[in-house]
């Protein structure tokens, strides 16, 4: 991430409880292979890093930004008044 000028040095996962998804007014999950996480996102499917190739990590770097850009332009955000 950090090539494409993201710094997640310092991020850390953080579980997500229902206490949390009930209050979101978006939810978008990675999916993490629970049969918990899949039932609430179904349409994503979970992917490990490890073991992966630099090229392939990236692949599915720009398959989430692209799905991202795609939620943003739908939902209207990052335009004026929206």
């Amino acid at each position: 991430m950090r090539e494409i000028g993201i710094d997640l040095g310092g991020v850390r996962p953080s579980l997500l409880t229902d206490e949390l998804a009930r209050q979101a007014q978006v939810l978008v999950t990675m999916g993490c292979g629970s049969a918990r996480s899949r039932a609430r996102a179904p349409g994503l499917a979970a992917r490990r890093s490890q073991g992966r190739s630099v090229e392939e990590v990236r692949r599915i770097r720009e398959e989430i930004r692209s799905r991202v850009a795609a939620l943003v332009r739908e939902r209207g955000w990052g335009q004026s008044g929206g």
